[in-house]
């Protein structure tokens, strides 16, 4: 079993996480892989701090590009066990998380943890996101469920039939792997006990680009799936989630609501710019 932990610039939070991994209650034999994409604010301290409490503990450069894909796929590539279970530096894993999407990696190829945004993000916070669903993997359109990289497992086999994940997704990259992993006949699993706390970015301007990118990718999916059957979206949607934004801009003066309207906003923007881009419509 190996754990992959890619990093970033992490280093005020994956202390966090790497006492969250050596307290995991999972009983059997495993490593913990950190990728690190090019750490300059000091992660790479924190995590060597750790190799006497985590023994099994491995750090490997993976800047050749920025990108959690490319970190993720430096990781699986450096891993020694058959299964990987791959989470952030930046939230935090229950103690059961290891032990839980071991278990549901039997039968499965991809497996999709939960995800609990309560303990680590206020309430404002966490308004300005749609919930992450606790009784099934999150879905786009109706089409097909994915895992969130934040907390997922994988046969490294699957990974290696895959080609590893798509390092030109900036964003919108564990969905394009799910989708391709079950449109090539690999099974996706939901493992609720296997839970991470997931952590928000909580200013303005790095949620405004999350969600820009997030748009960006969106274009990219329905460029790369739509011939796959990725449903498009109906344009009286498209109209009446741009006139919702015109009719709540006054929320912008409202420091409660204003991460909501940024959210959507620079959502909606991204979509324009990555339609253009793709030479699709993905409003």
């Amino acid at each position: 079993m190996t754990v992959v932990v890619p990093v970033r610039d992490v280093a005020a939070t994956v202390g966090e996480q790497l006492a969250a991994l050596a307290a995991q209650d999972f009983d059997g034999p495993w490593e913990l892989v950190v990728a690190d994409n090019g750490s300059r604010d000091g992660t790479l301290d924190v995590v060597t701090q750790w190799a006497g409490r985590l023994p099994h503990l491995r750090v490997v450069p993976a800047d050749g590009r920025p990108g959690v894909s490319h970190a993720r796929n430096v990781g699986a590539a450096a891993a020694r066990a058959d299964l990987l279970a791959i989470c952030d530096g930046d939230d935090v894993a229950e103690p059961g998380w290891l032990r839980a999407i071991v278990a549901a990696s039997c039968g499965s190829d991809v497996v999709a943890g939960r995800l609990d945004d309560r303990p680590l993000n206020p309430p404002p916070v966490r308004a300005w996101r749609r919930p992450h669903p606790e009784d099934a993997a999150p879905d786009i359109r109706g089409f097909l469920p994915y895992a969130v990289g934040a907390n997922c497992a994988v046969w490294k086999r699957v990974v290696e039939d895959l080609d590893g994940w798509d390092e030109g997704y900036l964003s919108g990259n564990d969905v394009e792997f799910s989708w391709r992993a079950q449109l090539q006949g690999h099974r996706l699993a939901f493992a609720p006990d296997a839970v991470v706390r997931y952590r928000y970015r909580d200013d303005l301007r790095s949620w405004a680009r999350q969600s820009y990118n997030g748009g960006r990718a969106s274009a990219h999916l329905v460029a790369d799936f739509r011939s796959s059957g990725l449903p498009p979206v109906p344009m009286r949607r498209v109209a009446r989630n741009w006139l919702r934004l015109v009719v709540r801009a006054p929320r912008l003066l409202r420091p409660g609501s204003r991460g909501w309207w940024v959210g959507e906003a620079a959502g909606a923007l991204g979509r324009v710019v990555g339609s253009i881009e793709h030479r699709v419509v993905a409003l």
